[in-house]
């Protein structure tokens, strides 16, 4: 791998939730995910960290406690960590 560069290309998917498929690339305590989710994926829970993020395409909605946010192909997201 050159040191630059995250080759998702060719790293393999890995599913661990139905409707849900990523790659990961981790060095040190940095860590970069490309994520696929489809209608079947429900986050119940979201974990208390911080979470960037960038709409390549398509759309995603996240329930908040105090609205719905629909974000669409060229949006960012951050999620800030649970309070």
């Amino acid at each position: 791998m050159d040191r630059y560069l995250v080759d998702f290309e060719n790293m393999a998917w890995k599913s661990v939730y139905p409707g849900q498929r990523k790659k990961t690339y981790t060095e040190g305590n940095q860590r970069i995910r490309l994520v696929e989710l489809t209608d079947e994926y429900a986050e119940e829970d979201w974990c208390i960290k911080e979470h960037l993020g960038y709409v390549l395409e398509g759309r995603s909605s996240i329930i908040f406690p105090d609205k719905t946010v629909i974000f669409n192909q060229g949006d960012g997201v951050f999620i800030p960590k649970a309070m």
